[in-house]
Order: structure tokens, then sequence, then C-alpha cells
């Protein structure tokens, strides 16, 4: 009957028949749909099996209903039919035998229940939306990668939400499109999606979210059950980096987030104790070192420049303060302040190297006017001061 509604237009009908004999019952759901074609028909009561396979379909599904209507129907020695005429509708058949005499008493179970048992106990049906939940300011939260789970089947989300939620903050969206706003506007450290989904798929959302710049970084795992090889590299093409077929354990899910999100934290902790930093050795997209070296270059020419701040930095680079702050976060786990002062220093410990002039003339030339705020922060840096990291031939 749900399947029913879902693919049955506007103005459509639905009749549901019960026949019964001596012998049985039969429950006959008739729709006027858009109907089952005959070489889809043999694989619909399949697990995971979907006779809508269009990446963007309309209506949300896990290819999961028919084959546990089947399977409960079959435990109580029942049938289930189906004969469709595609784009007229289709009937789908269920037959049970009248009483419980056909079944093993170890079948079957008496229990005593009243109805008012039930009562409070049964919750109406919620129409499922995005859940776009802002990380609150605990530390327990603060400290957990975000995610994005894009799944358009509500127990499917809930399920996902549910097996991580104790090591990542999880946010939610119900659909491709809304997938791909939500991850420009929460930047989350990695991105789970189904492939088949209304209004925008996995395909479409993990391109679009690899050729956004603030978003290129993040990875993307699409889940699917299309298992042909050729879809796999379809999505791998798309900049997917990881591909999991339904129905799929949580153990392995949970190892491959795992992987990803400490692959690029130590692209991240490879920023940071690198003096000669090249954006190809930490970044994984030809966007992301793109962008690291737009970045890195802007620092560079105003380096001399003690006025060089946060606001200069993202209105020469071309994006606000916020999302500058996400992408150089994501990209070397320093916000946007730290990053500059990282470079000043990083160049200073480069050309303290290299004898380039004395240690008041290197902090001036690299954008230091106080000499005691430089040794402090070099300290903290480098674990020496500018005067013993030059070494003994070098004076102030």
């Amino acid at each position: 009957m749900s399947n029913a509604f879902k693919f049955t237009p506007q103005n459509g009908e639905i009749s549901v028949d019960v026949v019964k004999s001596d012998l049985n019952v039969t429950i006959k759901i008739k729709d006027s749909g858009q109907g089952i074609s005959t070489k889809k028909i043999e694989h619909i009561f399949d697990r995971f099996y979907q006779v809508d396979e269009t990446l963007t379909r309309d209506q949300e599904g896990s290819g999961i209903g028919l084959a546990l209507t089947k399977e409960l129907v079959e435990l109580h020695d029942g049938t289930i039919s189906v004969t469709s005429d595609p784009g007229k509708g289709s009937l789908f058949s269920i037959q049970f035998l009248l009483g419980n005499a056909h079944l093993n008493p170890e079948e079957f179970s008496e229990v005593d229940m009243e109805l008012h048992e039930f009562e409070g106990q049964i919750q109406p049906l919620k129409n499922v939306q995005s859940q776009l939940i802002a990380p609150d300011n605990t530390a327990s939260q603060k400290d957990k990668p975000v995610l994005l789970v894009v799944e358009d089947n509500p127990d499917m989300r809930s399920y996902i939400h549910e097996t991580l939620d104790s090591e990542y903050f999880v946010n939610e969206a119900f659909d491709g499109q809304a997938g791909v706003e939500a991850a420009k506007e929460i930047i989350p450290d990695l991105i789970i999606s189904d492939l088949m989904m209304p209004k925008k798929n996995g395909y479409d959302l993990c391109r679009e979210v690899k050729e956004y710049q603030t978003t290129s970084h993040i990875p993307v795992i699409l889940l699917t059950a299309k298992a042909e090889r050729e879809d796999k590299l379809e999505g791998l093409q798309t900049g997917a980096d990881d591909y999991l077929i339904k129905p799929f354990d949580s153990v392995e899910l949970k190892i491959r987030i795992k992987n990803l999100v400490d692959q690029r934290q130590k692209l991240r902790e490879r920023f940071s104790s690198t003096i000669k930093v090249e954006p190809k050795d930490i970044t994984v997209t030809s966007m992301d070192a793109q962008f690291l070296q737009k970045a890195l270059d802007l620092v560079e020419d105003n380096l001399t420049n003690e006025q060089f701040n946060v606001e200069m930095f993202s209105d020469k680079i071309g994006l606000s303060r916020r999302q500058l702050y996400q992408k150089i976060k994501a990209l070397t786990d320093f916000n946007p302040t730290d990053f500059i002062l990282n470079l000043r220093l990083k160049k200073a410990a480069s050309l303290l190297n290299q004898k380039a002039g004395t240690v008041s003339e290197i902090a001036y030339a690299v954008g230091f006017s106080n000499l005691s705020y430089f040794a402090r922060v070099f300290k903290k840096q480098f674990g020496s001061t500018p005067s013993q990291y030059a070494g003994p031939s070098q004076s102030n």
C-alpha cells in the first residue's frame, strides 16, 4: 500500500480487496501507477532492488520494503505475487491459509494482551526533514569531527546517525540538493551520501562538493545498492574518496570513516611540521593545492606588512571570514590568524638558516615590530630563541 501511494499519480486509483473462502483469505492491492516492466518484476522482492533506478528518483526508498513483506508473508506460510502493466499499474496479491493448523506449534505463540495496553505506545509518523544542527559549545561536541549524512530514506538516515553518534557530531540532509547546501553551510569533516536520491543524486552531489572551492577538501563516501563495477568507477571518477555497497557492515563504515578522517589529520600535521611548505604534499585535490598555494603566496607577498590581518586576507582571497576560517582550518589545522603567524615564523627560520641578516633585521622583514614578542612566539614554535636557532655567528 505504501508503494501504491508513492507511485500512483494525482487523481489515480488505488483499491484494496479482501476475499475470503473456506480455506484462505486473499488480499489484493491494485493501483493505476507507473507499473513495472517484465524484466524488473522478477527482481522486485530482492533486497535493495529498486524499480525506480533513476539516480534522481522523486520517491525515497531503501529497496527493503517488498523483500521484508515477502519474508513476513512466507513466515505465515503465505504467498505473494504481482502482475503489472507498464504505464497502467500493478496488482499485488497476498494469500494466507485461515487459522493456524498449518503452522508448527513452535512457529506461533499466544500473547494475552488487551488493546488498551498499547495506548500511548504508537506514535504518528513524522514528516522527517533535514536536521541541520548547529554544533553546540560543549567540549565533548567541539572535540568531535563533524559528519554530514545525506540519505533520503529516514530509517537508513537514522540508523547511520545512531551508529556514528557516539564518535562524531552528525548532521543530516534528506536529499542531494539539501546535502550540497548543508555541505556549503557547515563545512563538515566528511560526507556520507546515498547514490540514488531526489533532486540531486550522489554523483552530482560529490561532483559539486569537489568543484566548490570551500568544500573541495571534504572526503565523500558514497553508499549504494548498485554494485556493478561501472557504477563504482563512475562514483570514483566524480571524486568520491570511498564507495560502500549496501548492505554494509557498520563496523566497516566506521573504519572507512576513521581512515579518511585520520588521513586528513596527518596531512594537516605535515603543514605545521614542515619549514618549506609544498601544497601538493598536504592536500588531496589539485583544487585544494591551488587554493593553499594562493593562500601561501598572499601571506608571502605581505610578510613585511605587519598590518596584514585576517580581514585583509579574506578580502584578497575572495572568501568571507567564516569561509576562510573553515577552509584554512580544514587544510592546515590552523585558524587564519595562526596560519599567518606560522608562515611568518617559518620564513624567519628559513632566513636565519641562510644567515640572511641579524635577528632584528629578519624579525622586521617578516612583519614583527616587537622583538620580545617575536622571540617568545619563535621559541614556542621551534623550541629555541631566534639567536640560538641562528647559531653563534649571528648577532642581534
